[in-house]
């Protein structure tokens, strides 16, 4: 146990110096108590001497004026803590710093496209599409994307889609880099002044590159649309029911048509053509007006039937 200090405080009462003679103030003598003395407590004297005259009493030394305690040291103001320094000028958290060029965000796939710098246009920026990026390559890790030598992603993770970055019509040089695995994979892609979609899937030489259009859906249909993307390579061609809607025999790489679709949920099943009886996923599609839908399916695994799907909704031009 801790043993907690203490401290005594004594307090000196100052007393008055007693007067010797037992006069009062300015030499008259103290008159005797009229009360009789206790003779328990006397002596009789014997036949009383007139009593001695006492000599003029000394004037009693006035007493002297009591030692003024020298004043009590007044204890040092206890130590406050010494008032920080205060610099004259105060000092400001330096601003932070910016970076020199400042990071374009990228525009969500759930929207319209703002007016971005256009960052892959070389010398001409006013002539512009629009691409997005989306890997669904099984067996590799993030890729690391470059376009005409500079970077555009640096780890595009499986199934992940980026939003709509503007560039210049025209040929341009994709590069994809799976550093893990050392592997890589360029293309040369032909961008109009539209909007595309860039996918990073498997092929026949393993990592492949598509461009996949994205055209507006006709200003003609009621509430939503929806159109498929096939990019499961290892599951052919595949059979896709929305609801009492069907697309039949989706083929690898072309998306289909648009279809309108009324605002509301959907069953969603898809199987294989070759197996049209073996349902590889079912599950439930949200179709919203006014906007435009692409269901894009892929696989998971490099079997035929490992299926995921990823849909996008994207507003109307």
């Amino acid at each position: 146990m801790k043993e907690v200090p203490y401290s005594l405080s004594l307090k000196v009462q100052e007393m008055e110096e007693v007067d010797p003679d037992f006069s009062m103030p300015g030499g008259s003598s103290i008159p005797p108590f009229d009360e009789e003395i206790d003779p328990g407590f006397s002596v009789t004297p014997e036949e009383p001497t007139t009593p001695s005259t006492p000599s003029t009493p000394t004037t009693p030394s006035t007493p002297t004026t009591p030692s003024t305690p020298t004043t009590p040291s007044t204890p040092t103001t206890p130590s406050m803590p010494s008032t920080p320094s205060i610099p004259s000028t105060p000092v400001y958290p330096s601003t932070p710093s910016i970076p020199s060029t400042p990071t374009v965000p990228s525009i969500p796939s759930t929207g319209q496209i703002p007016i971005y710098p256009c960052l892959f246009c070389g010398g001409d920026p006013w002539i512009a599409g629009a691409i997005r990026l989306l890997n669904t390559a099984v067996g590799y890790n993030s890729l690391r994307i470059y376009i005409d030598g500079m970077l555009a992603a640096t780890a595009l993770d499986f199934a992940q889609l980026t939003g709509y970055r503007r560039i210049s019509r025209g040929y341009h040089t994709f590069l994809a880099v799976d550093e893990a695995q050392n592997i890589s994979t360029s293309k040369s892609i032909y961008i109009d002044s539209g909007m595309a979609t860039i996918a990073f899937t498997n092929g026949p030489a393993g990592l492949n590159i598509l461009s996949i259009p994205d055209p507006s859906c006709p200003a003609s249909f009621p509430g939503g649309c929806l159109r498929v993307c096939n990019l499961a390579w290892y599951s052919g061609n595949l059979n896709v029911s929305v609801g009492n809607l069907t697309f039949q025999s989706v083929s690898f790489g072309q998306p289909t048509s648009f279809s309108s679709l009324n605002s509301g949920s959907y069953p969603l099943r898809i199987s294989r053509s070759e197996r049209p009886g073996n349902t590889l996923i079912s599950s439930t599609l949200r179709i919203t007006s006014g906007r435009i839908h692409t269901l894009y399916v892929f696989n998971w695994n490099p079997s035929p039937d490992t299926i995921q799907t990823l849909l996008t909704s994207d507003r109307r031009g």
